[in-house]
């Protein structure tokens, strides 16, 4: 779908996280202006200032029926604002959404190839197209990379409560948490079918990464109709530094011994214990009052501004 020429772009509400993992605020907001000007875009910029805050400035503007809405943001950011579009599927006429990555992982951004350079992501508005894309929703919870349960989210948990931000940062908390962690018996019923697996991490995925370029899903395509279920079996650090070079480079591959891919369109993790977190596009979520994951697929509720054509 080709995108409407700028000169009849009424206006773009930029959402922008304070505290994404941008260090350089001031001259990213004045690259944005920039851009919006050249390209001759109206503008209105929001600040979140607490969780919840994006979704509910992407809300408004839908309601409204601003051309786009933009997130300035990493993937916790972009979850946020998605999440509106998503619960306005049905009545959403017009609206697009402009990702602007400026977190640390930045995984639906790469997934879509979207620019890193804020000012390349911005000016797609007049170079891209829209590409509509599904969504996962997890007991609730809506994710548009991916979510999961196992080691994955206890990194999220930690990731969250730390100061420090960036690849160096979950690196070193990968590596520090592994040597503890023990994998667990899951059991999955994918679209009906039921699996009995011992687990590192079972990962849901809509996009192909967790971030960072890190391919937890390399076949995944986020507008093909299906969830890729990843489960990795139990690792040693042999296996561990295979697995992520092979992840890096995308080539994680099906094996017998040590990964697992299925396709579904609605799935449930179990365990005999509760399971207490999930992480939903890299954020931590508390689900000791489930004890379990439900998962399905929502197809084609994200009008999401990209390179390229369809």
């Amino acid at each position: 779908m080709m995108m409407p020429d700028p000169k009849a772009v009424s206006r773009i509400r930029l959402i922008i996280n304070p505290r994404a993992g941008h260090r350089k605020r001031r001259s990213l907001l004045r690259v944005l202006e920039a851009a919006l000007l050249k390209l001759r875009i109206d503008y209105e910029i929001c600040w979140t200032s607490y969780a919840g805050h994006g979704r509910e400035l992407a809300a408004e503007a839908i309601d409204r029926g601003l051309a786009f809405v933009g997130v300035v943001g990493g993937d916790g950011s972009v979850n946020e604002v998605a999440t509106a579009f998503a619960e306005a599927a049905s009545k959403n006429v017009g609206t697009r959404l402009v990702i602007i990555p400026a977190g640390s992982g930045n995984g639906l951004a790469r997934a879509l190839n979207i620019p890193l350079s804020p000012r390349k992501a911005i000016e797609l508005i007049h170079s891209g197209h829209i590409r509509w894309i599904d969504a996962g929703i997890a007991n609730g919870r809506y994710f548009f990379s991916n979510a999961g349960v196992g080691f994955d989210a206890l990194i999220a948990r930690r990731f969250a409560g730390h100061t420090l931000r960036g690849i160096l940062t979950y690196t070193w908390l990968t590596l520090a948490s592994f040597q503890k962690y023990r994998a667990k018996k899951y059991t999955l019923i994918l679209d009906g079918e039921i699996l009995q697996e011992r687990a590192f991490l079972v990962a849901v995925a809509n996009g192909n990464q967790f971030g960072y370029a890190f391919k937890i899903a390399p076949h995944a395509s986020p507008d093909d109709g299906w969830l890729e279920v990843c489960i990795i079996r139990p690792l040693n650090w042999a296996s561990l530094a295979k697995l992520s070079i092979q992840a890096l480079r995308g080539k994680l591959q099906d094996s017998e011994k040590q990964v697992r891919f299925f396709r579904a369109k609605q799935l449930t993790i179990q365990r005999k214990k509760i399971i207490k977190w999930m992480q939903v596009d890299g954020e931590p979520v508390d689900i000791r009052n489930l004890g379990q994951v439900e998962v399905r697929l929502l197809p084609r509720v994200l009008p999401v501004v990209v390179p390229g054509s369809e």
